[in-house]
């Protein structure tokens, strides 16, 4: 996937394209329609989306805004992975945030001519949210591409959103947030590197510092670590420095045996450990976890990715 950060900066591409406007954080089942969609619509043809690097509403409320729920490199990490050609990413300031939609548009096709335009329900961009579901199906007519709002996703009966993932994130309802992402939730960092590791008795560990993410509950989860094509079951124990500013979401990660190396990391949340398993030392977690079949898979093998 090709990655642009300015309209300048992007390449001009030689044949219209699907495409999609949004900041995608979580990339929940209710993106990940959109995408199909962008795929439906484009078969072999180009498909790609225009995001931010923030959430506009961060911009114009700094200090009443909700956190994201993922880093911006998070999220083009998974957009690759759902098979995307390109990502816009904007750097969203006064200068985004002052243009009109119609102005925000013609920057795109300036650049990526438009055949499909899909946006979810109530959607909306550009100065004052000027484009909607009422201004922009006159101009998609004037500029002749097709235009589609995608209702909103449900699950008994609640709107799948941002929000909803956000919430059940700060809740730490691990088993309805992977229903409503349609994959566990994730931690990830781009660029891990080995030399990070230490040891603690027969355990291997490394620190994991994110700033100004929507976290978890501070505890200790049951974890697979997903390093290249390699899988290590393990444990992280998770706490929140909210005193800081900005906010600090520290996790520390232990596994049994393994070999990780140097790249991108990701890791899987599965469940969180009783209470009575919360209070270190390691001990009394090797102690708790010990009947874990997870925990047991750790301390002898490595899962490979076929």
């Amino acid at each position: 996937m090709k990655i642009f950060t300015t309209f300048d900066s992007m390449e001009k591409l030689n044949e219209a394209c699907a495409l999609s406007i949004g900041v995608f954080d979580g990339i929940h089942l209710g993106h990940q329609r959109i995408i199909k969609q962008l795929h439906k619509k484009a078969g072999k043809g180009c498909k790609g989306i225009v995001t931010f690097d923030k959430r506009p509403a961060s911009y114009f409320n700094p200090l009443g805004e909700a956190l994201p729920i993922m880093t911006l490199e998070h999220r083009l990490s998974l957009l690759e992975k759902y098979g995307l050609d390109f990502a816009l990413v904007l750097c969203f300031d006064h200068t985004i945030a002052d243009l009109s939609f119609e102005s925000f548009l013609q920057k795109i096709m300036d650049k990526a001519p438009i055949k499909n335009l899909i946006l979810g329900e109530n959607a909306s961009f550009g100065k004052e949210r000027g484009g909607n579901e009422t201004t922009l199906p006159s101009f998609a007519h004037k500029h002749a591409f097709n235009l589609t709002f995608l209702k909103k996703s449900l699950m008994q009966n609640n709107v799948i959103s941002s929000t909803l993932a956000r919430n059940l994130v700060t809740d730490g309802n691990l088993k309805k947030l992977k229903k409503i992402l349609g994959r566990r939730y994730t931690l990830f960092t781009p660029n891990f590197s080995p030399k990070e590791l230490t040891k603690k008795g027969k355990w291997h560990t490394f620190q994991l510092c994110f700033e100004n993410l929507t976290a978890l509950p501070s505890g200790t989860y049951t974890i697979s670590i997903e390093n290249g094509y390699v899988s290590l079951p393990g444990f992280a124990l998770l706490t929140t420095e909210s005193s800081l500013s900005p906010k600090r979401y520290v996790v520390d990660v232990f596994f049994g045996s393994g070999t990780l190396q140097q790249g991108p990391l990701t890791l899987l949340f599965i469940n969180q450990t009783p209470p009575k398993a919360q209070n270190h030392p390691l001990k009394q977690f090797e102690h708790s976890l010990s009947s874990s079949l997870l925990l047991q898979t750790s301390m002898k093998n490595i899962t490979t990715k076929e």
